[in-house]
């Protein structure tokens, strides 16, 4: 297979229509084309297709239902996806995590510079930082580091 052009997503489609490939639904980013006897195939819908990804989907539409190892390779393509899912989810959490971490330092540093005259309004700043501490989840870079400032926080809580 020669050197691959960059495509997106929407023109691989329009190319695998072309050969009896037929647009069934979107999953998320994924369009997911169908044809009666080649496998089923999952095109993310974006700008440019990596070229190692689009080498893929040319292989796997070159192959027949018919074909040893068919049905091996449909297993490997699901839990491929399930995989894909899986990260995806994660990759998400992560981003969550490290945006409400760093609007917590700046709140933080914000109320450090500007402490609240009243002693009230100070306590429930406070508990608010540690209740949207307590949303980070476990397993994000952002957890460890937001452990350590709810501790510091519940420290000022008590003095």
């Amino acid at each position: 297979m020669g050197r691959l052009s960059n495509i997106s997503g929407k023109e691989a489609i329009k190319i695998f229509e072309k050969f009896g490939y037929i647009l069934d639904h979107q999953t998320g980013s994924h369009m997911i084309l169908w044809h009666d006897s080649k496998p089923t195939l999952s095109v993310p819908n974006h700008q440019e297709l990596a070229p190692g990804l689009l080498r893929s989907l040319i292989r796997l539409e070159r192959i027949n239902q018919s074909e040893p190892g068919y049905i091996e390779a449909q297993k490997l393509l699901k839990t491929y996806q399930n995989n894909l899912k899986v990260i995806q989810y994660r990759m998400q959490l992560e981003a969550n995590a490290t945006e409400t971490l760093d609007d917590i330092y700046n709140r933080a540093e914000s109320l450090a510079q500007s402490p609240p005259t009243n002693r009230e309004s100070y306590i429930l700043e406070l508990q608010d930082l540690i209740k949207e501490l307590k949303t980070i989840k476990p397993g994000t870079t952002a957890y460890t580091d937001a452990q350590k400032l709810m501790v510091s926080a519940e420290k000022r809580l008590k003095s």
